[in-house]
């Protein structure tokens, strides 16, 4: 999540508040390329930020043995059932003539 904290003295920049797991780390942007201010530290790899986004805070320490495994369940079944959706409301439309030439 990123707020909008300040803005800086040059025209092409801005400070930025984000939060990673309740910590605010302040990033400073300019013309596009953004780093974390002295003093704090911001996620600097691909993996460090899908983890903070999709896991729990204090993975995998605060999770059971089969967090991931009911996590990949669960998915898949938001997933399936996303599809079984799409699939009924299209069975409807077309049962009642949406889409059908006059």
């Amino acid at each position: 999540r990123r707020r909008k904290s300040s803005s800086g003295t040059a025209a092409n920049k801005i400070a930025l508040t984000e939060y990673h797991h309740s910590q605010p780390v302040v990033l400073i942007c300019t013309s596009g390329q953004c780093t974390a201010a002295a003093g704090h530290h911001s996620p600097n790899n691909v993996t460090q930020i899908l983890k903070r986004m999709f896991l729990p805070e204090g993975w995998p320490e605060s999770c059971s043995e089969d967090y991931l495994s009911f996590q990949a369940w669960d998915t898949f079944q938001a997933l399936t059932s996303y599809i079984r959706g799409l699939l009924t409301s299209q069975a409807v439309l077309r049962g009642v003539g949406v889409g059908q030439q006059a």
